[in-house]
This record gives structure tokens, C-alpha cells and sequence, in this order.
């Protein structure tokens, strides 16, 4: 008998954020920082590289696969927390880590 495999679903993310959503996900991931107690270089360590290793599970709502973590810097975290607009493909980037890291593991902005 075998065990029929699981796959993990997939996480989906927007093309584009209005300021609504980019500011609840600020406070989503305020509260993320806070709970792990860490600074702002150790943070973008942190979604990097959770975001990077599920990149294939990671879709973009237009049905384009994969995200690039490489456009995502320390300076951008910054900028996103101090409120100052950031491009929608930087702030996809937070929604994925925030959709893998959270409670639940599911949707927290992007509705399917």
C-alpha cells in the first residue's frame, strides 16, 4: 500500500497591491518582525530564503510562475516599513513570505 503524496498549494500572488493591501501587509509583517525580534538585515535574510526555496510553488495571479528574490533588498524593507511606495513585484515578495510564514499558511492579501 502506498501513501499517496501531498502536494503543497500553491501560493498566489498579485500584479499589483493598492495601498490598502500594502499597508496591511505592513502591519502583518511588523507583527512578524516584532514576534522574531530581529533587525531589518536578518528579516530580509529571512523572507529570501523561505521565499526562494517554495519559489516554484509561487504564482503570479497572470499564471506566471516563479518570483525573483534578488530584486528585494534591505534598503527596499526599509522603504516598504517607512511607508514610501515600493514596486508590486518587491511587494509580491512579501505577500509570498507572509502567505508561507503565517498561522495558517495561506492567503493573507491575495484572494483566489
Amino acid at each position: 500500500m502506498t501513501t499517496p503524496s501531498h502536494e503543497p498549494s500553491p501560493i498566489v500572488v498579485r500584479a499589483m497591491y493598492t495601498p490598502a493591501e500594502r499597508a496591511r501587509l505592513r502591519d502583518i509583517l511588523s507583527e512578524r518582525r516584532i514576534e522574531l525580534d530581529i533587525g531589518m538585515p536578518r528579516f530580509h535574510s529571512y523572507v529570501t530564503r523561505l521565499v526562494h526555496a517554495n519559489r516554484k510553488r509561487i504564482w503570479k495571479e497572470t499564471g506566471e510562475a516563479g518570483i525573483y528574490v534578488d530584486q528585494l533588498s534591505v534598503r527596499n524593507l526599509y522603504h516598504f516599513f517607512d511607508g514610501r511606495r515600493t514596486d508590486d513585484e518587491r511587494v509580491a515578495i512579501l505577500d509570498a513570505y507572509a502567505q508561507l510564514s503565517g498561522p495558517a499558511s495561506g492567503p493573507m492579501i491575495t484572494r483566489h
